[in-house]
């Protein structure tokens, strides 16, 4: 008899070689043996069901017969929605001894609600805007007191000595709010790019050098690297860059295990094109597919890009693509 093991890998390989977006495979006891990685994210959001769970214990349920159930259909429909549709057909597995359930999307292309081509509210995306840019200011407005309260008892060389250590603190953290606070709002309000010519080494020590400085508790998650010639120029704006490879790196990190590293790799590989392609060594992608926050940084970030006539690419990771003409204009 074939074991389930050899099974799944069987008919899996099978739909590889198939067109149609959208499959899963259920087996007998109702366990996901597989879903396709265009579907992981759209079943995720529609069911909160992963590879490797039990549809008898969600929504699904319905659409299955129980393990005792003999009265059952062969092909059967589920509506995950008003928009997505799916059918459900039987198939023979272990020489025909067992029967497992091949799900396919019927109505809707997987790929239009890919990173990419997710649609954002416009009117959301406007009332997001004026929230940044109020809270921004009001969060800016009472950091500046504080802060310069911090400059007079600096100013005070009577007990400077005394209290200096907690004073350098206080300023450092003070400083390092209104950084996020700018981030955030530039983020939502993209400010115009200033693009300048830099060399890809002198780009990367400014990155490390301010994520040291700003975020040092990546550090122990990341590793950054170059590939190709480390005096290339690149024409990129350096400030846009390090703020979405920093948003990119606080959501990743917060999702990422203590034993994962997520590489952070400079490439420049041909003249007029430079890629800082972000990814792990596991080529795990589950927080593109389920995590709704994540894919919301994915939009901000793809606006920023394109506004700096850059490209959001997701492929094995992350691609942050910049592109450039010979004499120093933008694409």
């Amino acid at each position: 008899m074939v074991s389930k093991t050899a099974s799944v890998f069987d008919i899996v390989n099978k739909l590889k070689d198939e067109s149609d977006l959208g499959q899963i495979i259920v087996d007998n006891h109702g366990i996901i043996r597989y879903v396709s990685d265009d579907f992981k994210r759209v079943l995720f959001r529609k069911t909160k069901l992963r590879q490797g769970d039990n549809v008898y214990h969600s929504t699904l349920a319905a659409c299955f017969h129980s393990p005792q159930d003999q009265h059952h259909q062969d092909i059967m429909t589920y509506s995950l929605d008003n928009k997505w549709i799916m059918k459900f057909e039987q198939m023979e597995v272990e020489n025909g001894n067992t029967k497992w359930w091949l799900g396919k999307l019927l109505n809707r292309k997987v790929a239009e609600d890919s990173p990419q081509e997710m649609k954002w509210n416009l009117d959301t995306e406007r009332l997001i805007q004026q929230i940044s840019q109020r809270y921004a200011h009001e969060v800016l407005n009472a950091l500046t007191p504080v802060y310069g309260i911090l400059q007079m008892l600096k100013g005070d060389q009577e007990n400077l000595a005394k209290y200096e250590p907690l004073l350098e603190v206080a300023e450092k953290e003070i400083i390092k709010g209104k950084n996020y606070v700018n981030d955030f709002l530039h983020l939502n309000l993209i400010p115009e790019p200033a693009p300048n010519w830099y060399r890809v080494d002198e780009l990367k020590r400014y990155v490390e050098q301010y994520l040291s400085e700003q975020s040092p508790e990546f550090l122990p998650y990341i590793n950054i690297c170059l590939t190709g010639k480390s005096h290339h120029e690149v024409f990129v704006d350096k400030q846009q860059l390090r703020l979405v490879l920093q948003l990119l790196l606080k959501k990743w990190i917060d999702y990422t295990t203590a034993a994962t590293t997520i590489e952070v790799n400079f490439v420049t590989r041909e003249s007029g094109l430079f890629q800082v392609n972000i990814y792990t060594a596991d080529g795990d992608d589950t927080l593109f597919a389920i995590d709704d926050e994540f894919m919301f940084y994915l939009h901000l970030v793809q606006q920023n890009m394109q506004k700096n006539s850059g490209v959001l690419k997701i492929s094995e990771g992350i691609v942050l693509e910049y592109r450039w003409l010979g004499a120093g204009k933008l694409m």
